[in-house]
């Protein structure tokens, strides 16, 4: 893990509301050293090249972290559907495209100015979010259970479905 993604996983899980991060410390004494994958101190208790970064990221976490958790997200009814079913049936290629196709979708969304949600099929029907337009990758990928969720979903609302590899 870098600097930088560190940042952006404390920041992440402040701005989504955890109410707390917990760092760990690896057992080198059972398993050996840690070989850099990306602690904050290595095996011998010295710190990375990360620790100063991390202990940054931490202050601003303390100075802002109560109003960013605190604050409400503004919604604007578009969500991007979430399926842990398609997740796990996915092999690996399939995940990486489905994650990078999600990100993309997002960011267009983004990009014109709204903020989508990502919702799950528990959380799709009760609606809390107020979505009216729901996108969907790769249909074909969900569970019997969630296509029959959507298509509730899609009696009242907006849905749009996108296919890996080409396009919504």
């Amino acid at each position: 893990m870098t600097a930088e993604d560190f940042e952006r996983q404390i920041s992440t899980a402040v701005g989504t509301g955890f109410k707390g991060v917990n760092f760990y410390a690896w057992r080198s004494d059972i398993c050996g050293p840690e070989g850099g994958l990306g602690g904050l101190l290595y095996y011998d208790r010295r710190k990375t090249p990360k620790f100063e970064e991390a202990k940054k990221a931490v202050a601003v976490v303390k100075e802002l972290g109560s109003e960013i958790a605190c604050s409400s997200k503004i919604r604007d009814g578009i969500a991007i559907f979430e399926s842990e079913y398609a997740r796990h049936k996915s092999d690996l290629t399939q995940k990486s495209i489905l994650t990078s196709v999600n990100r993309a979708v997002y960011e267009d969304i983004y990009d014109q100015g709204f903020s989508p949600d990502y919702v799950d099929a528990d959380h799709l029907l009760d609606n809390n979010l107020k979505i009216e337009f729901l996108f969907i990758a790769d249909y074909s990928l969900l569970s019997e259970e969630e296509k029959e969720v959507v298509g509730l979903f899609a009696k009242d609302h907006y849905v749009f479905r996108y296919e890996l590899g080409v396009g919504y």
